[in-house]
C-alpha cells in the first residue's frame, strides 16, 4: 500500500464534524459516464480545504489519479491519494483510516465495488435523467439488495447530475427515487450540465476555483453543504 504524499499546508484541517475518526464517502454508479470521477474530484478538492481527506482511486481508468497528476503539474495543492492493491489491502486501510475518505469506483459490479459499498458511511450516486441512467439505477438497486445484510440495509444518496437547463430532469429523477425509497434518497441540489467542469479539469482546479464561473461554483457549494450535513 503506497501513499502519494501531498505537500504541507498551513491550513488547519478538522476531522468530519459529529463523526469522530472518519467518514467514508463512496461514489458509486455501475453505469459508465454518470460523472462519478468528476464529482469525486471536486468533492476531494473542496473538502480538503476544511478537513483531512484521503482519496482512494478504485476506478480502472484511474481518472482521479490523472486529476491529481494534473493538479500537481500545475503547482496546486494535491490530494492525499492512496494507492491500494486489491480488496484485502483496501479493507486493511479502511479499518485504520481517519478523516474523510473519498472512494472513486469503476462502472462494474465487482468485489472491489461491493467492499466500497460495505465500507461507506454514505454512497453518493450521480445520475442523469435519461432513460438508460434510470435503468442503471434500477440495476444498482439489485446490487444494493445483494450487498445489504439482515442488520444493515445499504442505501444510496442520488445526485441529479448533468441536468440540462430549463428541463424537468430533477423531477424525473426525484419521482424515480421516491418510488424506490427503500434503497435510495435524493439530494436537494442538482448539478447542471456545464462545460465549466471540463474547463476546471484542464486547469487542475475544482469548479469552485476557476474565475468567472459563479453559477457553477454556487451550485456545487450548495451540494457540498448537503454532503457535510450527512
Amino acid at each position: 500500500m503506497k501513499a502519494i504524499t501531498k505537500k504541507k499546508t498551513t491550513v488547519a484541517r478538522q476531522r468530519p464534524a459529529d463523526k469522530p475518526g472518519r467518514r467514508v464517502l463512496a461514489v458509486i454508479n455501475p453505469k459508465g459516464g454518470s460523472g462519478k470521477s468528476t464529482l469525486a474530484f471536486n468533492l476531494a478538492v473542496e473538502l480538503s480545504k476544511k478537513y483531512d481527506v484521503t482519496v482512494i482511486d478504485l476506478d480502472y481508468q484511474k481518472s482521479l489519479t490523472l486529476f491529481d497528476y494534473n493538479r500537481r503539474g500545475l503547482g496546486m495543492e494535491p490530494f492525499n491519494l492512496m494507492a491500494v492493491n486489491g480488496v484485502k489491502e483496501f479493507k486493511q486501510f479502511i479499518t485504520a483510516a481517519t478523516g474523510y475518505i473519498i472512494i472513486d469506483t469503476h462502472a462494474i459490479d465487482s468485489d472491489a465495488t461491493h467492499e466500497a459499498m460495505k465500507a461507506a458511511d454514505f454512497i453518493l450516486s450521480p445520475t442523469n435523467d435519461c432513460y438508460l441512467d434510470l435503468c442503471g439505477l434500477l440495476a444498482f438497486k439489485d446490487i444494493l439488495k445483494k450487498v445489504s445484510t439482515r442488520t444493515r440495509r445499504i442505501k444510496a444518496h442520488v445526485i441529479a447530475n448533468r441536468i440540462r437547463p430549463n428541463t424537468a430532469g430533477y423531477t424525473t429523477i426525484e419521482k424515480f427515487v421516491n418510488a424506490h425509497d427503500d434503497y435510495f434518497e435524493i439530494f436537494k441540489t442538482q448539478l447542471t450540465e456545464r462545460a465549466d467542469y471540463r474547463d476546471a479539469f484542464a486547469q487542475g482546479k475544482s469548479v469552485c476555483e476557476i474565475k468567472g464561473r459563479k453559477a457553477a461554483a454556487d451550485e456545487f457549494k450548495k451540494l457540498l453543504k448537503e454532503v457535510e450535513a450527512l
